[in-house]
């Protein structure tokens, strides 16, 4: 006698049953934890790795990772980064063989509660991990009930990232790092241009550069490939909804920035008259014997040359075969300085 299985109609099969046909095995798991399965396909760490790598080469940053800036106890900054949902994507296709869920766990007057699960089916690890999602978040201008489903899309989403970025932290980290990398490389080689497209980028969301400045707790002329590439990241935040410009820009306090030149009747430094810079309430110090103070205050074009260290400053003028003193110089050589400076200031970064 045939086997019943045999003599099924392949239209009235289920996908289960004609595993089975195949001499195939199914698992089924009544609950959210399981042990370790045999596999068809068994993971190749090697090819994994490569398969994201070359995803995430081919993607915009803002759909691998975003970070943003923080406020640390002794008064310092810190810069606290994540993967966004689209990477989150790319390692579990990646990874392979495993099964991850979300459901809710709660919901109240004002959160959902998502409760995502994450099964590797060949190592038989589970991860659980909770996400609450605030509703009726301001969004632009929509409805109600519209905002409502956005917001719950976005928490289910974001659940759903969270558990597997947790338990591939490993391969999370590594492609994080390659495209910041790849990143800061293309920053250094033109970064002039990604000053200026930093600055014309958040001054279209109504964001201007003392802002930015502020936030990143340096002058532009001191900035470097690693604060455009922090900045980015900024933006892809907010552009992707992980923050708002309110929760990054609105905590940020204003405070000395590392190169700052107060304009308030700026004394020459050395590299012009041999006096230091002085800044106090607008008057100049009183002149100690034999100490000739100079009178003449600088352009903002000059006292922006102050910004750059001494030892790059006198490399770079050398460079450039420039003699003149810092308030003989104008406007437009005050720019070239501060661009081949900036040039100068990269390549020793590269070298490094």
């Amino acid at each position: 006698m045939k086997n019943e299985m045999e003599l099924m109609p392949a239209t009235l099969a289920t996908p289960a049953e004609s595993l089975i046909a195949q001499g195939q095995v199914v698992v089924q798991a009544k609950t959210k934890f399981m042990t370790a399965v045999g596999v068809q396909k068994e993971r190749n760490i090697a090819k994994v790795i490569r398969y994201a790598e070359d995803c995430t080469q081919q993607m915009e940053s803002k759909d691998v990772y975003y970070n943003w800036t923080v406020s640390n106890k002794d008064g310092s900054k810190g810069i606290v980064e994540g993967p966004a949902v689209g990477l989150a994507s790319v390692v579990q296709q990646a990874i392979g063989n495993n099964i991850s869920d979300v459901e809710i766990e709660q919901e109240t007057e004002t959160h959902w509660y998502f409760k995502a699960y994450y099964i590797d089916l060949e190592t038989g690890a589970n991860t659980t991990r909770l996400f609450r999602q605030l509703k009726n978040k301001k969004m632009g201008k929509y409805d109600p009930e519209r905002l409502q489903d956005m917001q719950f899309q976005i928490g289910q989403s974001k659940a759903h990232r969270n558990v597997i970025c947790h338990a591939n932290r490993w391969l999370v980290n590594h492609l994080m790092n390659a495209k910041k990398k790849t990143e800061n490389d293309k920053v250094v080689k033109n970064l002039v241009k990604y000053k200026d497209a930093a600055i014309k980028t958040f001054g279209e969301k109504g964001i201007n550069r003392e802002q930015l400045e502020d936030l990143v707790g340096k002058s532009l002329a001191l900035w470097t490939a690693d604060d455009i590439v922090h900045l980015q990241g900024i933006n892809n935040g907010i552009d992707t909804g992980e923050m708002t410009q309110q929760e990054i820009f609105g905590i940020v306090k204003p405070k000395d920035r590392e190169g700052d030149i107060k304009l308030t009747n700026i004394i020459p430094t050395n590299r012009n008259s041999g006096g230091s810079p002085t800044e106090e309430k607008g008057l100049a110090p009183e002149s100690e014997p034999g100490v000739e103070i100079a009178d003449d205050t600088l352009t903002l074009a000059q006292a922006a040359l102050d910004e750059i260290p001494e030892a790059l400053f006198i490399v770079t003028r050398k460079r450039l075969g420039i003699k003149k003193e810092i308030n003989q110089l104008t406007d437009e050589e005050c720019l070239v300085i501060n661009k081949e400076a900036s040039r100068i200031a990269d390549e020793e970064a590269a070298n490094d």
